[in-house]
């Protein structure tokens, strides 16, 4: 769910800054990565 954020416009284009770091499931983008592929 986090890559998703983080690939959405909404973090893309600079609007906000992050200031905190978000908690999220390590390596996480390795099952997101593969499941966007199919």
């Amino acid at each position: 769910m986090i890559e998703a954020i983080r690939d959405s416009e909404f973090c893309t284009v600079p609007y906000f800054e992050f200031v905190e770091i978000i908690p999220a499931i390590e390596n996480g983008y390795v099952e997101y990565e593969s499941s966007s592929k199919t």
